[in-house]
């Protein structure tokens, strides 16, 4: 059943996801904050665990819709999405495949000046196609089915996807022909592009019809959660001659929204972009906290208020990026992690509200709970039935 049609009086923001995801729920919060209703779209898995994340999610979204449909291979059935009701909301925020899903049923708000623009936004083979004939700084890259002159060392990656999962760093020939192969065997999924091993480096924020309302440099200074993932912490930092690329590639684009671009700095000093995440990333409540105001830039991004944004980041700030590790929950240090969390709380809840605060101390709550049962599982199969070693039996056992 297609889910009701949005409130007239306030304006909506959907957020469109198959698994939750932290900035999302972060980001809903501050918006609601602002007067913005939101409302997310996950999937129509209906689970106990999805039921019970979906159950502790409610504090921050005015409604949950369980209606994205996927086939037996796991990929979202797009016919089956609710277009008519997504035409009346202001915003979209999706992770990529969703949005993949949702541009193919034309059911995203337009984010560039034309609809041959669309497109890159969802590929990043074309993407950085597009940056490199726009003159800006990007590494040499290829259709991982094409005949190309790299050589191990190469990355290969999916040209949709984000936070560093499937990129591989291919390091000799027999993985190289390997890759090439099952590329051919399916085209069009991945991309091949020359290995930059610099520094780290993003450029984030929100534009309007292509002007940079807010952004920040920043880079990773935190362990990563992931090899090519988020960082757990990053450093605030000026850095005028990769904004000012950025900046004309986002007029270039005539993009609306928030974005992330991620570079790598090359051994001549220039930043190379790697990647273009057009969706709220996240590390931006930290930018929040470094200065920026990228609530306010958003809501006027789309229309959603006439007051042009004033904040600036400051550099050489380092900060935290919520949320505290949920895989960490029942670990034996669990009151360190807790400890950790209370300070994230307290820091974040003038920004991102109560319901935020109850919405994550429940899960993380929960996981903590997940992960004690699941060690004390494990914990009674290493010990065996009778408290012994593993295979022993109760005496007169048979």
């Amino acid at each position: 059943m297609a889910p009701a049609a949005p409130a007239s009086v306030r304006p909506v923001v959907a957020f469109v996801d198959i698994e939750p995801w932290e900035a999302f729920l972060q980001f809903a919060a501050a918006l609601r904050r602002r007067g913005v209703s939101v409302e997310r779209l996950t999937s129509a898995d209906r689970s106990m665990i999805r039921r019970v994340n979906d159950l502790l999610q409610r504090p921050v979204f005015q409604r949950i819709h369980p209606l994205v449909v996927r086939s037996g291979s796991g990929e979202v059935v797009a016919d089956q999405l609710p277009v008519q009701w997504l035409a009346g909301v202001r915003a979209v925020e999706a992770v990529d495949v969703m949005a993949a899903a949702l541009a193919s049923v034309h059911a995203l708000p337009p984010r560039t000046a034309a609809p041959e623009l669309e497109p890159l936004l969802l590929d990043k083979l074309a993407m950085t196609r597009y940056a490199r004939d726009l003159g800006l700084a990007a590494p040499a890259t290829w259709a991982a089915e094409e005949e190309h002159p790299l050589s191990p060392p190469f990355v290969v990656k999916p040209r949709l996807g984000a936070g560093g999962t499937g990129v591989v760093v291919v390091t000799d020939v027999a993985t190289a022909t390997r890759v090439r192969d099952e590329a051919r065997a399916e085209p069009g999924l991945l991309l091949c592009q020359e290995w930059a091993p610099g520094e780290l480096l993003h450029v984030a924020g929100v534009a309007r019809q292509g002007e940079l309302l807010q952004a920040a440099c920043y880079r990773d200074v935190g362990a990563p959660r992931t090899p090519f993932g988020p960082p757990a912490e990053i450093l605030t930092f000026d850095d005028p001659r990769t904004l000012e690329e950025t900046t004309r590639l986002m007029e270039s684009l005539g993009y609306t929204g928030a974005f992330c671009l991620d570079y790598v700095r090359a051994s001549d000093g220039r930043a190379l972009l790697v990647d273009f995440n057009a969706r709220i990333f996240g590390a931006w409540a930290a930018l929040q906290t470094a200065g920026l105001d990228l609530v306010g830039a958003y809501v006027h991004a789309w229309g959603m208020s006439p007051d042009a944004p004033t904040g600036a980041a400051r550099p050489d700030v380092r900060l935290r990026v919520l949320p505290a590790d949920m895989s960490l929950a029942g670990a034996e240090a669990l009151g360190a992690v807790l400890l950790d969390h209370l300070r994230d709380v307290l820091a974040h809840v003038g920004l991102l509200g109560a319901r935020w605060a109850f919405s994550t101390s429940c899960r993380l709550v929960s996981a903590a709970v997940v992960q004690a049962a699941r060690r004390a599982v494990r914990h009674g199969r290493a010990r065996g039935p009778c408290g012994g070693l593993p295979g022993s039996r109760p005496e007169g056992g048979s």
